[in-house]
């Protein structure tokens, strides 16, 4: 790099290598020297995984494991952006972005970072000392039990948001503690260990797959722009590559503080070629950097990465983020991260690019459960209507309750013990002593962090149940009240409106009559409706192979043989539509007489989800409620039904 003045001005000359005619930027030749990061080209696997990559435009990380599924004789349907399903081999998976082959249990372990210390010290896995605090004064007291610097940041939190470094000064302490508690209510100060290297290891328990080296975010100065100057344009750099992309480097506080650290500032004008960090933070998102390291990264460092896995019940797969300790070089592990970003590792700024996306999709294929199409097993009717709050003693709770505490009351009434970790998070302790971890809300390391997010949209539940051919109500997406009164006029009665984003039966779910629906006159976002038709509304918890629990709120209606199965087909068909859903609550509609006339539309799906809400108007008329509790946490990726039971049915009869 020359530096030189003419009529214009100053000028910068760079070598960028050769560029011949037509060619895009991203085929130049790589420069003869490490130099700063935002020269590099795009640099991938191959040119060939380049050009599809590029001409793919979906998220990053899930078009990496849908390269590799196609390229492993797979098919993939994208249902948004970063959204899709892949089918392969007789399987069927779900990919959402950067979500991997994390357990539902174990994201939710390690969104906690004090409980995912504990862990971590449980199992063996060094890691800085931690606590929580409740105040500015209570973070300088406890800091001061630490020796030498501290780190302040939420308790639960990611991409390294709110988190301050190297913190020395009582009040540099106090405006860490009210910083992290604007991204979270609680607020840990961890034992700061002065950093030889810093790095995110890729990994399973059982192997690292990459290992990203960060370069603290920094900037090369060119004699006459300012730092300010320098960083946006390094940030309009980091825009054109596809794993830094949409992660500038802040220009905030923490940044402010790491030049004024150096006797700088914002305005501070480096001279020619001076390389400066200016952000001790080195997260991918706030600025950092890439070298991809697997190949030089000592067999110690892998296999503590891969230990911290292993530590956390049903990760499988995560982003451990590790530093080695300055004139030790021992190895600390920092955080945990589910959702992790790979990009970085096959587009790294430096190193060898590494195809994480493959080993990713070789990870969900193994775990992935064979299709079922065995016939669904249909509950038994009880003998009378039982409330579904009931206590043991008979008593009912009052009002609106959801499924999780339900859950754990019934495992309780079978003496289980239910220990809480967190306000998510506990461990069921069967009465043979075995253990499980459980979310409040009835997950457990067996149900995936994909799946479990897909679900949340009912958007993307109702495409997945019409790809399937599940029979539901109509429904559609919506922009404007020209689009609403077309779906409503004269065809529907009653409809459910609700953001696109929303989940079913969400807060933000309302019932409206036609009237009031027509009666719109502005939408300012999309929407989605659906139509309420009249009939006998049910909710079946069902997995793949059958419905558990059958309940309503009208007792006037009764159920047949023949309703009961055309039912629990069809929210046995709703669950197999979700590609490794366990299991959901089911709300359908039934339509006795076209039943009897065996007349389409029968019995019509609304919705599906995994955090129903139950009332004191809820009964049983189908099925064992404890018995489906025991099946969630003592069976596998498939909850399968009990050896005995009724008559089964063809699907095909729904």
């Amino acid at each position: 790099m020359g530096f030189g003045e003419d009529d214009l001005g100053h000028f910068l000359e760079l070598q960028i290598g050769e560029w011949p005619l037509k060619e895009r930027p991203s085929r130049l030749k790589d420069l003869p020297v490490k130099s700063d990061p935002g020269e590099w080209p795009l640099r991938g696997p191959t040119r060939e995984f380049e050009d599809k990559m590029l001409a793919l435009n979906k998220h990053r990380g899930a078009s990496l494991v849908s390269l590799a599924a196609e390229a492993d004789g797979g098919s993939t349907e994208w249902l948004t952006n970063a959204v899709a399903r892949i089918e392969s081999h007789g399987r069927q998976i779900l990919i959402k972005g950067s979500a991997a082959h994390e357990s539902a249990v174990g994201s939710n372990i390690v969104g906690d970072k004090l409980l995912t210390a504990e862990l971590l010290e449980a199992n063996g896995v060094a890691t800085p000392s931690a606590a929580v605090v409740g105040s500015p004064e209570e973070a300088v007291e406890v800091a001061a039990s630490i020796p030498g610097p501290v780190v302040v940041k939420p308790r639960n939190g990611n991409k390294s948001k709110g988190v301050s470094t190297g913190l020395t000064t009582d009040q540099e302490i106090r405006d860490a503690f009210h910083l992290a508690r604007e991204h979270r209510a609680e607020v840990m100060v961890q034992q700061h260990i002065e950093i030889e290297a810093e790095m995110r290891v890729l990994a399973s328990p059982d192997e690292a797959v990459a290992v990203n080296t960060r370069v603290f975010p920094h900037v090369t100065g060119d004699g006459v722009s300012t730092l300010r100057q320098l960083i946006e344009d390094k940030n309009l750099q980091r825009s054109l590559n596809p794993a830094l992309a949409g992660s500038p480097i802040p220009i905030d506080g923490l940044t402010s503080r790491a030049l004024e650290r150096q006797g700088l500032d914002l305005e501070s004008v480096p001279e020619l070629a001076q390389t400066l960090t200016v952000r001790e933070v080195g997260g991918l998102s706030v600025g950092a950097d890439i070298e991809q390291t697997l190949e030089v990264t000592s067999e110690d460092l892998k296999a503590t990465a891969s230990k911290a896995i292993a530590a956390i019940p049903g990760l499988g797969w995560g982003g451990v983020d590790l530093i080695v300790e300055k004139g030790t070089g021992k190895p600390y592990v920092i955080e945990v991260n589910t959702n992790a970003g790979f990009a970085s590792a096959t587009f790294p700024t430096y190193g060898e690019p590494r195809d994480v996306g493959a080993h990713l999709w070789k990870l969900r294929l193994e775990a992935a459960p064979a299709q079922v199409s065995l016939v669904p097993e249909v509950p038994e009717q009880t003998v009378r209507p039982i409330p579904m709050l009931a206590h043991a003693n008979g008593k009912a709770e009052i009002g609106d309750t959801s499924f999780g505490e339900v859950f754990i009351e019934s495992l309780g009434r079978q003496n289980y013990s239910f220990q809480s970790k967190n306000a998510v998070i506990g461990v069921v302790t069967a009465p043979d002593g075995s253990r499980t971890w459980i979310t409040k809300s009835g997950m457990t390391p067996a149900d995936r962090f994909a799946v479990r997010h897909i679900i949340r949209r009912h958007e993307w539940v109702m495409q997945l149940l019409g790809d399937a051919d599940v029979p539901r109500v109509r429904a559609r997406a919506v922009r404007s009240p020209q689009q609403l009164r077309r779906f409503i006029d004269g065809r529907v009665t009653s409809a459910v409106l609700m953001p696109i984003q929303a989940s079913w039966v969400g807060p933000d779910a309302h019932s409206l009559a036609a009237e009031e629906a027509l009666g719109i006159e502005s939408i300012s976002e999309k929407l989605w409706v659906q139509a309420r038709p009249p009939g006998w509304r049910v909710r079946i918890l069902a997995t793949p192979t059958g419905g558990w629990v059958v309940t309503t709120k009208d007792l006037q209606r009764s159920l047949n043989a023949t309703l009961l199965r055309k039912a629990t087909n069809a929210a046995v068909k709703a669950v197999r539509a979700i590609p490794e859903l366990r299991w959901a609550a089911v709300d359908l509609v039934l339509r006795p007489k076209r039943v009897e006339a065996n007349r389409v539309g029968g019995v019509l799906v609304e919705g599906l989800m995994q955090q129903p809400r139950y009332t004191t108007s809820d009964h049983v008329i189908a099925g064992d409620f404890d018995e489906f509790c025991r099946a969630l946490i003592t069976s596998g990726d498939s909850i399968q039904q009990r050896a005995e039971g009724p008559t089964v049915w063809a699907l095909s009869n729904a």
